[in-house]
């Protein structure tokens, strides 16, 4: 009887699994095959198909281009990330716990946040130059503020009950927030480090094509002046990749602390 039970659960699982993952794939193989299809119709310096893509992919690797800008990309990337997550959780949890530090910098902020980056370029370049902090910078300030907004609003929907106990065992303000605050405020804060990693992607491309043409961003905007659309898109992928990995563990991550906060 117990063999039947797991079989069944099993078979469940398997059938469960194919209906979550078959649609996207079925969605994918089609644009592929479209894909390959019109662009073998049309001229491939306007729209490379995907096997002209691949192609691509695999001399990039080979030469040695694509690594090297991988990981040339990723050196300020990951740093200018890390930078941002600290500074954003600490002025999002100075602004959640504050009322006049919230009403003093968040019009700032949001001034900030609703400013495309590519304007400021001729100020960061001013600033910092096309080196290394000018890259950074520009990651930092795209990434950092959606972290502070959704950490300051988890702080203020920290539940009174829970800061009041807290309060009656005389718990001094460090220990509120450590112990408190922001156990509750994950959820909102993963959230903010997902829509983060997104515009440090973006960042990242920005920095690369305008300030200096270094890492991924530098081959996509060298192979695009050759009209090596192949190339372009081989790079772009890369990014396309990256960028799913990291968003997708962070979604799981987000639902993941959505079901706990809810129990």
């Amino acid at each position: 009887m117990t063999t039947v039970v797991e079989a069944r659960a099993t078979r469940r699982r398997r059938t469960n699994a194919l209906t979550r993952y078959w649609p996207p794939l079925a969605t994918v193989a089609v644009v592929l095959v479209v894909w390959e299809i019109v662009g073998r119709a049309v001229d491939p310096l306007l729209f490379a198909p995907p096997s002209r893509v691949v192609s691509a992919f695999g001399e990039l690797v080979a030469s040695g281009r694509l690594p090297a800008a991988f990981v040339q990309t990723m050196s300020y990337l990951i740093p200018g990330f890390a930078i941002s997550v600290v500074t954003g959780i600490a002025l999002g949890v100075l602004i959640g716990r504050s009322v006049t530090w919230g009403k003093l910098l968040e019009p700032y902020i949001d001034a900030i946040y609703a400013t495309p980056r590519v304007v400021i370029i001729p100020l960061v370049i001013v600033w910092f130059g096309v080196g290394y902090s000018g890259r950074m910078f520009i990651i930092w300030l795209g990434t950092v503020i959606p972290i502070i907004l959704n950490t300051a609003v988890g702080v203020r929907y920290t539940r009174a009950d829970l800061i009041e106990t807290a309060r009656s065992f005389l718990a001094t303000e460090r220990h509120l927030v450590r112990h408190v605050v922001l156990p509750g405020a994950v959820p909102f804060v993963v959230s903010g480090l997902r829509i983060g990693a997104e515009r440090a992607l973006v960042g990242a491309v920005i920095a690369e094509v305008f300030l200096s043409l270094t890492g991924i961003g530098g081959i996509i905007q060298t192979e695009a002046e050759r009209f090596n659309t192949a190339y372009v898109l081989a790079a772009a992928s890369v990014y396309a990749a990256f960028g799913w990995l990291i968003i997708t563990a962070l979604g799981a991550l987000e639902n993941r602390f959505a079901v706990w906060r809810s129990r």
